[in-house]
């Protein structure tokens, strides 16, 4: 899922233009960006972060600003999640 402090409909437009596959959430009032203590000082704008969560609902693995772009950390994040002993999968299977 992606959050951003932007507009419904600058988010609707930004999903189409990457093609995304996943939910982006319009936060403009800037709620959930501050639960996630990812706004930017003095402004309304979230920084970059992206956030792997556990199935335990913990935040597990950050990146930071323009290393948020990439997915490449947070996908190998969730890798190693995965292969922890125990790891289900969404659909309740273990995971190798």
């Amino acid at each position: 899922m992606a959050v951003s402090t932007d507009s419904h409909d600058d988010q609707c437009k930004f999903k189409e233009q990457l093609g995304a596959q996943y939910p982006m959430v319009a936060d403009s009032e800037g709620k959930l960006v501050a639960l996630y203590d990812a706004k930017m000082p003095l402004v309304n704008y979230a920084q970059r972060r992206t956030f792997v969560i556990d199935k335990q609902g913990q935040i597990a693995f950050i990146v930071d600003g323009n290393d948020a772009v990439d997915p490449s950390s947070a996908i190998a994040a969730v890798q190693k999640l995965a292969s922890q002993p125990g790891t289900r999968s969404p659909a309740g299977n273990a995971l190798p």
